[in-house]
């Protein structure tokens, strides 16, 4: 039943408005000023709200200033219409304006479209709230309740974020989280890995090229800049990013221009920025590797995200989570006992949340059932731990099969190198960062030797 919110100096068109309203079953809010207004939807969702522009002490239009006008569409009436007050009222952000005495059909049609857009919008509102919760699993932690409480303040406005946090806890979700709860959802979401973009190529990267600009360029490229035009750039590992690119970066975030390569003219674009690194910035400040002034316009506002260990109690959430969505992808139930989910809750995770979801999905490809018992935790461990043991028999689609193929090669082939990573990517010819990153990834236990 929607709820309509009356505001209005004169008893009697309260009290008309009020029964008309009632009979046609809307449940009915009546306040005789803003101030009344205001204590009587504290704490409450409303609809709609008819709004008299002329209250006695009171100016209807500061009505839209205020937060609650973003609460839902207002309606403004008035006994003394005119053209100028009625466009000043809709710039304001009313819905629309109606003049008394009020036309019963006009206003029922008024009023329709007004609850039709309160509709959409909080259909949109729990969409948004849905894709963040799969963006990002909140559990009752009291770590991560802290973090998701500033980003709901920080996420509507304009602000620059700087996600910190150890590798795999999650920082590409909260990431997703901040742009899902931004005016900016409708727009895209772009993620640029720092880290695994070549340094000579990172301004092509980030603010694209012309044809001929550079050997290689066969064709125009867009930037990631430029595809995150009216949305939101993710810039993940940004400690990563070449000084001598840095500038160029701090100029394109202050002044909303970018050079694209091959080009004489800058292009205009409207970005948010969110970035990430588990690196410690200040630090590499200081040694001369990170320009301070970028830093500073990165970091605007800080969420800083704990490891899986600090947050524990979030794990039952997590497992359950990921078993629900892995599920879907096998086509078959799967589930975690509570005496298994609580085994998972006292180990220790280096990987964090990325650790996690890997264990889940192999405990859900080694079970012999739709339950994974607390019996079988340790077990999955063994057999994991075996090259090819366990699930070598067992069918599998390629996706699923390849990353449990990597990771048994990736954790032998780590042993062989005494747990050297640097050793390790010189023999795969790999990037010692892109390796370690493949390592967390996959769930690799680290373990050095000597």
């Amino acid at each position: 039943m929607p709820t309509v919110l009356i505001v209005d100096d004169e008893k009697s068109i309260r009290v008309t408005l009020e029964t008309w309203l009632t009979l046609r079953r809307y449940q009915v809010l009546v306040a005789a000023s803003l101030a009344e207004a205001r204590r009587v939807v504290a704490g409450r969702e409303f609809d709609a709200v008819i709004l008299d522009v002329f209250l006695q002490g009171d100016d209807g239009l500061a009505w839209l200033d205020s937060p609650l006008a973003a609460q839902a569409p207002v309606i403004l009436i008035s006994g003394h219409g005119d053209l100028p007050l009625a466009v000043k009222a809709v710039k304001q952000g009313a819905f629309d304006f109606l003049e008394k005495p009020l036309d019963q059909d006009r206003l029922t049609l008024v009023l329709d479209r007004a609850l039709e857009q309160s509709r959409l919008r909080r259909e949109v509102e729990t969409l948004r709230e849905q894709r963040l919760a799969q963006a990002f699993v909140q559990g009752p932690s009291r770590a991560m309740a802290e973090v998701v409480a500033l980003l709901r303040r920080v996420a509507p406005s304009p602000l620059s974020v700087l996600i910190l946090g150890p590798s795999g806890s999650g920082k590409e979700g909260l990431a997703q989280a901040v742009h899902l709860l931004s005016g900016r959802s409708g727009g895209h979401l772009i993620t640029a890995n720092c880290a695994a973009i070549a340094s000579t190529l990172f301004e092509s990267e980030l603010f694209g090229h012309r044809k001929g600009s550079f050997s290689g360029a066969v064709k125009d490229r867009t930037g990631f800049f430029s595809r995150a035009h009216r949305g939101t750039l993710f810039l993940d590992e940004v400690g990563e990013i070449p000084l001598d690119l840095q500038a160029k970066l701090l100029r394109a975030l202050e002044r909303g221009e970018i050079p694209v390569v091959g080009s004489e003219v800058t292009e205009t674009v409207d970005v948010r920025i969110v970035a990430a690194t588990n690196r410690d910035l200040p630090t590499l400040v200081a040694e001369g590797k990170f320009r301070e002034d970028l830093y500073f316009r990165l970091n605007q506002v800080t969420l800083r995200v704990p490891s899986l260990d600090e947050r524990r109690d979030d794990i039952p959430g997590l497992v359950e989570a990921f078993a629900d969505d892995f599920s879907r992808k096998l086509g078959r139930p799967g589930h975690f006992s509570a005496e298994a989910v609580a085994s998972l809750q006292q180990r220790s995770w280096p990987g964090n949340v990325r650790e996690l979801r890997s264990w889940v999905e192999r405990a859900l490809v080694l079970s012999d059932g739709p339950v994974v018992e607390a019996s079988a935790v340790e077990s999955v461990d063994s057999r994991a731990g075996r090259p090819f043991a366990g699930w070598w028999d067992t069918p599998l689609p390629w996706s699923q099969a390849k990353p449990l193929l990597e990771k048994t090669y990736l954790e032998h082939q780590l042993k062989l190198h005494g747990g050297k990573i640097s050793a390790l990517a010189a023999t795969l010819r790999l990037h010692p960062n892109n390796l370690s990153r493949k390592l967390t990834e996959l769930g690799v236990r680290r373990e050095r030797r000597g």
